[in-house]
C-alpha cells in the first residue's frame, strides 16, 4: 500500500472541498466578513447578492428559503462565538463530514458492500473515467419514478452530473434503511439493542445538525479588493481576445470578473466529464516556474499576458518574469500582491498604443 499517495490525497482533498465549500457559501452572500442582504432589486421569487464580480448572483425558488434557513442558524451560532471562528469551524467540519462519506461510499464500492448494483463513484470497467451512475444510471435496481427518469435523462444531456449524484443518494436510501432493518433484527436477544439503536439514530441526525450550524457561520470571500481592482484594469486595458497565463484556481480573476480567456482553469471538473486536461495543466505550470525555459511554449500557446498573485505565487517566478516582460500592472497589498505582463508582441504594441 503506497501510504503517502494516500495521505498526499487526503490532504489534497480537505482543502478543495474546503474551497469549494467557501466558493458556494460565497455564492449565497455568505463570507467571512458577514451575511449578506438580498440587492433591493430582489423579489420574492428571485433574491439577488453581491458578491463583488461584474453581475449579481441569483437564487430561485426552494433556494431562497433553505438559504434563508441556513444564514438564521449561522446567526444563532455566531452568537456564541466570534463569526469568524464560527464561519471556519463550519468550513472545516463540513469538509470532514463529505470526506468520510465519500470514503465510505467508496470503501463499500471496492468490498461490495454498498446496496446497489451501479457503483458511484468508479467503473467495473478498467480505465473507465465515468463512475457508472453517470454512463449507465438505469442498469443497476435503483428504481426511478417516471418524473425522475425524464429529469435523469435532461440532467445526462446537460451534462449536469452533480445532479445525478444527488438522486442516486436519495434513490439509495430505502435500500440503505433497509439493510439498517436487518441489522436491527439480527441483534435480536442482545441486551442494549435500543440504546445501540437510539446511539446510531443521534449520531447520524446530529452530525448533519452539526455541520448546517457550521455552515451557517462560515463566510468566505471569493475575491478580495486586489482581485477586484487588478481585475477592473484587465477589462479596460489589455485586449478582449487576449490568452491569460495564470494558475488553475477556479476563482481566477481573469477569467471570472474580466471575461478573459485563460490557458487552463480548474481542470478537475472538466476530468470528470472525460476532458482530460492534465497535460495543459501541467504546460501551465512549467511556463509559470521557467518562464525563460518554456517560451517554445509561450509561443505554442499563444500566451498574450501573465497574471500573478498569490496563488500563481506558489508555483511562479515572479523575478523571472520581471526580466523577461513588461510589467503593465501591479497592486495588491503585501499579503496577495498582484502584477499584469505583457507577453505577446501584439500585446506589448497594444501597451504602448495607449
Amino acid at each position: 500500500m503506497d501510504k503517502t499517495a494516500i495521505k498526499n490525497f487526503a490532504v489534497w482533498a480537505r482543502v478543495k472541498l474546503m474551497e469549494d465549500i467557501r466558493t458556494r457559501l460565497g455564492l449565497l452572500g455568505i463570507t467571512e466578513d458577514g451575511i449578506s442582504n438580498p440587492l433591493p432589486a430582489s423579489t420574492n421569487e428571485v433574491k439577488y447578492f453581491d458578491i463583488g464580480a461584474d453581475h449579481p448572483v441569483s437564487i430561485k425558488g426552494k433556494a431562497i428559503h433553505q438559504r434563508e434557513q441556513l444564514a438564521e442558524e449561522i446567526r444563532k451560532a455566531g452568537k456564541e462565538s466570534s463569526y469568524q471562528s464560527t464561519y471556519r469551524n463550519f468550513i472545516e467540519s463540513s469538509a470532514y463530514d463529505w470526506f468520510n462519506r465519500l470514503i465510505a461510499i467508496r470503501y463499500m464500492e471496492v468490498n461490495e458492500y454498498a446496496p446497489p448494483d451501479v457503483r458511484l463513484l468508479s467503473s467495473v470497467e478498467p480505465g473507465k473515467q465515468d463512475p457508472d451512475l453517470l454512463s449507465t444510471p438505469f442498469d443497476g435496481s435503483l428504481e426511478y419514478s417516471e418524473s425522475e427518469t425524464q429529469q435523469i435523462l435532461a440532467w445526462k444531456e446537460q451534462h449536469d452530473n452533480n445532479k445525478l449524484f444527488l438522486v442516486a443518494f436519495l434513490a439509495m436510501l430505502p435500500a440503505a434503511a433497509e439493510i439498517l432493518t436487518d441489522i436491527y433484527a439480527r441483534l435480536k436477544g442482545i441486551r442494549g439493542r435500543c440504546v445501540l439503536a437510539a446511539a446510531f439514530i443521534l449520531a447520524s441526525t446530529l452530525s448533519g445538525a452539526i455541520t448546517i450550524v457550521r455552515e451557517a457561520k462560515s463566510e468566505y470571500q471569493i475575491f478580495g479588493k486586489e482581485q477586484v481592482e487588478a481585475a477592473a484594469f484587465i477589462r479596460e486595458n489589455t485586449l478582449e481576445d487576449g490568452l491569460f497565463l495564470t494558475a488553475t484556481n477556479h476563482n481566477n480573476a481573469p477569467a471570472v470578473l474580466a471575461g478573459r480567456k485563460i490557458v487552463c482553469g480548474a481542470d478537475l471538473y472538466l476530468y470528470f466529464h472525460g476532458v482530460d486536461y492534465a497535460q495543459r495543466a501541467e504546460d501551465a505550470r512549467r511556463m509559470l516556474a521557467d518562464p525563460a525555459g518554456t517560451a517554445a511554449l509561450y509561443e505554442e500557446y499563444g500566451v498574450d499576458y501573465v497574471f500573478f498573485s498569490s496563488y500563481e505565487a506558489q508555483n511562479g517566478d515572479l523575478a523571472a518574469l520581471k526580466e523577461l516582460y513588461p510589467l503593465i500592472y501591479e497592486g495588491g497589498a503585501w499579503y496577495d500582491e498582484i502584477c499584469v505582463f505583457a507577453v505577446s508582441p501584439r500585446a506589448q504594441a497594444a501597451v504602448q498604443a495607449g
